[in-house]
């Protein structure tokens, strides 16, 4: 047997090494997100609950411990799409990007210009 063989078989494979502990989802609870991490998370579990395609995540805070992450939600298709309805959903994350609860922050057609 060869010392290279040898070698690889003594050092440890990612493979071999003992799976990390995962809640319902596969999020990891050992491991806190950051702010890519929380958008993503919670853009995935707003298409999960309301079973409406995702536009995009318009906004990312950080809130003590945890996550703030507004959502744009398609609620209702229309044709010209400008005359869609978009609404945009609150996201509350803790540290670890587990959902900890939502809400409707507010309606509108896609063509609306906003006022703020």
């Amino acid at each position: 047997m060869s010392d290279q063989t040898t070698d690889e078989r003594r050092r440890p494979s990612r493979e071999r090494a003992e799976p990390r502990q995962r809640r319902a989802g596969g999020h990891d609870e050992r491991r806190r997100v950051n702010a890519l991490g929380a958008s993503r998370r919670a853009a995935a579990s707003l298409d999960t609950l309301l079973g409406r395609p995702v536009e995009g995540v318009v906004e990312v805070t950080r809130d003590g411990d945890g996550w703030i992450v507004a959502v744009e939600v398609l609620e209702i298709a229309r044709v010209p799409n400008t005359n869609d309805v978009l609404g945009v959903y609150e996201v509350e994350l803790n540290a670890y990007g587990s959902l900890q609860g939502y809400r409707r922050r507010s309606r509108y057609t896609r063509g609306s210009t906003d006022t703020d």
